[in-house]
C-alpha cells in the first residue's frame, strides 16, 4: 500500500554547492544584471540560487549586480541587499509581496499584544533611538508569539540595538517571520544585533528569553562606526539570555566595523559575559550561507556564529549546512563558520549531517553525538576546512568526515584537525579522511592530509575507527597525536582504506599513523577499496620506528565491485552484494549495448558518497532486488539516483537521503519500469519523476516518508508524474 507523509521543504544535502549552481543554470541568462568575474561567479550564482530556493513565494529575487544601494522602498515594494564575495560586493534585488492576511505598517509597536505583533509587515521604520520596531523591558514576561515580517527597518544612535526586536531582560514566546535588510548603525559605540537583540541586564534580576526563532534572515547587518564592537548581523544574544530553538536560513547577514574595532558573528552572536552563561539550546535543520564579519582594520571572528556560551546544533529532518561564511579584515578573507570559545553540542540524526564548509576557530569545546538535551544521534559531521585548537569529544558512534575543501585558506596537506585535544567515549566512533573533491563532486584528484589528534584520550572501553586515503604510488593520509592515554591494543580499528591512482606498481608501503599511535592499530579484513574493484590489493600492517605502515600488494585477478559491474563490465549479467559498498566515482552509463543486468543487494547498503547513480539507456534493462541506495546526488538537472531510458524493475528497494533537482531516487526518462516496490525516506528533490513522453511505470507500491521538493518552485515531493503510471497502491 502506498503511504505518503509530508514534511517541510528539505535541504539539498551534501552536494549543496554544485547542485544549487546547476539549479540556477536552468535559467541562465535571465537573471544577470552584470556578469560576475570568473573568480567569484560560482559563489554569486550559488547565492542567487539559494535566495530563490529558500525564500517563500512572496519574495521574488530579480537580479544582481556589482553596483547598487542597500535599502528598501515600501512604496514600490522593491529592495536591495549587499553580500561580500571574494571578488567584491554584489547587490541582490528583490520584490516583497505582502502575504494574504497581513497588514503593512510603518509604525513601531507601543503595546505588546497579539493584535499588534501578529500578521503584520513592519517595513521601512527608521528611528534615532537605539531600537526600532519592538522594544520590551524587564516588566514584560509573556508567551505571546511574534508572527510578522520585518523588511528594511533601521535603528541608528550612538549605541544601536535590534532594529526589529530588542528584548531588555524581557521574555516572550516564539518569533516567526522573514527578516530582510534590517540593520542598525552605531555612530559612536557598539552595534548589537542587526535584526534581533536578546539581552539580559543582571541588575533587573531577570533573564531575557525567547521560544523558537523561525524564518529566513537575509541581508540584515550591524554597523559600528566608533569604538565599540559590531556583532550579530541577524541575532545578538548575551549575558545569560536564553533562546530555546532556532530553525531558520541565514543568508548574507553581516557585521561591519568601520573604525578599526572588532566585528563578530556575521549571523549570530552568542556571548557569555557573566555567571549565568548564555544558551541557544538548539539550532536545527538550518543553513548559513555567505554570512560574514568584516572589520576595516581591526579584527573579525565568527563568519556565521560567534560563541562564548553554549549552543546546540542539530540535524533532525534535514542537514544543517554552512557554506561560504567568512571573516574579512581589510582586503584579507578567511573562510570561517564559527569562532567558538564556549561549548558546541553537535548532534545529527541517522541519515542526516551537520556540514561545515569553513573553519571552526577558537579554544572551545565541541561535543559530537552526545545527545544534548535529547537530540537524536547516528548521523555524521563533515568538516571541509580547519578545526583548530578545539577540545573535541566523540561519543558513541560519532562519524566525523574530513573532506575536500571548498575554500583553501592554507595548504591542504596540513590537514583539517589542527592542535585539537581529542577524547573518545563509547564504541564505533569514526574519523574518516576519505576525501571528496568538494568543488567538482569527483575524487579523481586526491589531496592527502596530515591530521593532528593532539592529546588523545580513550575513556574506558572506547574505540576509534580510522578511515583514510592512500595513493598506489606510495603516499597517503597521516594521523598524529602528541600523546595517547587510556588506549589498549586494538583500540584503533582500520576498516576502510581508499586507494587512488591505481598503477602497475605491484607493492607499496605507506605510513598512516605516527609513533604514538602505532601500537594500538587493529587492521580489519577486506579493508581496501578501489573505484571499480573490491579485491585489487591485499594489505598487511607493520610497525616502524616512526609509525605504523600498510603494505599494499596487487592481486593478479581482482573482481569488479558494484560500480565496476554496472559501468565497466560489458558482459556481466548478475551481481550479488556480500557486504555494504561505497561509491567513489559517479557510476554513469550502464555498460553493454542491449545488455540486461540484475543486482541482488539483499540487506546491504550502497552508499552513494555524494556521487550520481547509473543511467540505463534505450535497449538496456536493469533489475534491482533488495538493498538500500543511500546518499546519491545528481550530477544533472534531470537525473535521479537511477535514470531509466530503457527498461527497469525495482523490487523491495529502499532509497534514502538521495538528492536531485528532480527525481532524487528514480528519474524515468522515456523508459519502461515494470514495478517499483520499497521505501523512500528523506530524499530531497522529489522521489520518482515520470515526465518524459512515452515514460511508463506499470505499478508503484511503496512507503514514502519525509521526502521533499528542492524548493517552493518545484513540485512532487514524492511523485512528479506527467506521463503514465498504471497503478499506485
Amino acid at each position: 500500500m502506498l503511504k505518503l507523509t509530508k514534511t517541510g521543504i528539505g535541504l539539498l544535502t551534501r552536494q549543496y554547492r554544485s547542485v544549487l549552481k546547476k539549479c540556477f543554470l536552468i535559467n541562465a541568462g535571465l537573471f544577470f544584471a552584470l556578469a560576475p568575474s570568473a573568480a567569484d561567479a560560482t559563489e554569486v550564482t550559488d547565492i542567487f540560487a539559494t535566495l530563490q530556493q529558500k525564500s517563500p513565494h512572496n519574495i521574488v529575487w530579480t537580479g544582481y549586480s556589482t553596483t547598487g544601494t542597500e535599502g528598501y522602498d515600501a512604496a514600490t515594494n522593491k529592495g536591495t541587499i549587499k553580500i561580500a564575495v571574494d571578488g567584491g560586493d554584489y547587490y541582490f534585488n528583490y520584490i516583497y509581496n505582502t502575504p494574504t492576511g497581513y497588514t503593512e505598517t510603518s509604525l513601531p509597536v507601543t503595546e505588546f499584544t497579539a493584535e499588534n505583533v501578529q500578521n503584520k509587515v513592519f517595513e521601512q521604520i527608521t528611528t534615532d533611538i537605539n531600537s526600532g520596531v519592538i522594544r520590551l523591558s524587564s516588566n514584560t514576561d509573556s508567551d505571546i508569539p511574534v508572527i510578522s515580517d520585518f523588511i528594511g527597518n533601521i535603528a541608528s544612535d550612538g549605541i544601536a540595538k535590534g532594529s526589529s526586536i530588542w528584548l531588555e531582560s524581557a521574555a516572550i514566546g516564539d518569533i516567526k517571520g522573514n527578516f530582510i535588510g534590517n540593520y542598525i548603525n552605531a555612530t559612536s559605540a557598539q552595534a548589537e544585533g542587526g535584526a534581533i537583540d536578546v539581552d539580559t541586564f543582571i541588575t533587573t534580576g531577570k533573564q531575557a528569553k525567547v521560544g523558537k526563532i523561525e524564518g529566513i534572515f537575509i541581508g540584515n547587518h550591524a554597523i559600528a562606526n566608533g569604538n565599540g564592537i559590531s556583532a550579530g548581523g541577524a541575532v545578538w544574544s548575551q549575558s545569560g539570555s536564553i533562546i530555546e530553538d532556532i530553525h531558520a536560513d541565514f543568508i548574507g547577514n553581516y557585521t561591519l566595523n568601520t573604525a578599526g574595532g572588532q566585528a563578530s558573528g556575521g549571523a549570530i552572536f552568542n556571548n557569555r559575559s557573566n555567571e549565568y552563561g548564555n544558551i541557544i539550546h538548539n539550532i536545527y535543520d538550518s543553513t548559513f550561507t555567505s554570512n560574514y564579519a568584516k572589520s576595516e582594520s581591526g579584527s573579525a571572528s565568527g563568519g556565521a556564529i560567534y560563541n562564548t556560551g553554549t549552543i546546540g546544533i542539530s540535524a533532525k529532518n534535514t542537514d544543517t549546512v554552512f557554506r561560504d561564511n567568512k571573516t574579512i579584515v581589510g582586503s584579507s578573507t578567511s573562510y570561517n563558520d564559527i569562532d567558538n570559545t564556549g561549548t558546541l553540542h553537535l548532534n545529527a540524526a541517522s541519515g542526516r549531517a551537520i556540514d561545515f564548509g569553513g573553519s571552526i576557530t577558537g579554544t572551545g569545546t565541541i561535543n559530537l553525538g552526545n545527545g544534548y538535551e535529547g537530540a537524536a544521534t547516528g548521523g555524521y559531521y563533515t568538516f571541509h576546512n580547519g578545526v583548530k585548537k578545539q577540545y573535541m569529544n566523540l561519543y558513541n558512534g560519532a562519524d566525523v568526515r574530513l573532506r575536500g575543501m571548498y575554500q583553501e585558506d592554507e595548504s591542504y596537506t596540513t590537514g583539517i584537525l589542527k592542535n585539537t585535544t581529542t577524547t573518545i567515549t563509547g564504541t564505533g566512533n569514526i574519523i574518516s579522511s576519505i576525501d571528496n573533491n568538494a568543488n567538482s563532486g569527483a575524487n579523481d584528484t586526491q589531496y592527502h592530509q596530515s591530521n593532528d589528534l593532539g592529546a588523545l584520550t580513550f575513556n574506558s572501553g572506547a574505540n576509534l575507527i580510522l578511515r583514510f586515503d592512500v595513493n598506489a604510488t606510495g603516499s597517503g593520509d597521516l594521523f598524529t597525536a602528541s600523546s595517547v592515554t587510556g588506549a589498549i591494543a586494538n583500540s584503533i580499528i582500520v576498516d576502510r582504506i581508499r586507494v587512488y591512482d591505481n598503477t602497475t606498481q605491484q607493492s607499496v608501503n605507506i605510513r598512516f599513523v605516527d609513533a604514538n599511535l602505532k601500537d594500538y592499530i587493529n587492521l580489519a579484513t577486506n579493508v581496501v577499496e578501489d573505484t571499480y574493484y573490491k579485491d585489487i590489493y591485499t594489505v598487511l600492517y607493520s610497525k616502524g620506528t616512526d609509525g605504523g605502515y600498510v603494505t599494499l600488494t596487487k592481486n593478479s585477478t581482482p573482481h569488479y565491485n558494484l560500480v565496476g559491474f554496472l559501468s565497466q563490465d560489458a558482459t556481466g549479467t548478475s551481481y550479488t552484494l556480500d557486504s555494504d559498498e561505497y561509491v567513489y566515482k559517479s557510476i554513469g552509463s550502464m555498460a553493454g549495448t542491449g545488455n540486461t543486468k540484475t543486482v541482488n543487494a539483499g540487506d546491504y547498503t550502497i552508499y552513494g558518497e555524494d556521487k550520481s547513480g547509473v543511467t540505463v539507456s534505450a535497449g538496456q534493462t536493469l533489475n534491482i532486488n533488495g538493498g538500500v541506495w543511500d546518499g546519491f546526488v545528481s550530477n544533472s538537472n534531470e537525473q535521479g539516483g537511477i535514470t531509466v531510458s530503457g527498461k527497469a524493475s525495482f523490487n523491495d528497494v529502499k532509497f534514502v537521503n538521495n538528492s536531485s533537482i528532480y527525481g532524487a531516487a528514480i528519474y524515468n526518462k522515456g523508459g519502461n519500469i515494470s514495478t517499483i516496490t520499497g521505501e523512500f525516506l528523506n530524499n530531497t528533490g522529489g522521489v520518482v519523476k515520470n515526465i518524459h513522453s512515452g515514460s511508463l511505470i506499470t505499478s508503484i507500491d511503496g512507503n514514502f516518508q519525509n521526502n521533499s521538493t528542492f524548493g517552493d518552485s518545484y513540485y512532487g515531493g514524492a511523485i512528479d508524474n506527467n506521463s503514465t503510471i498504471g497503478s499506485i497502491r
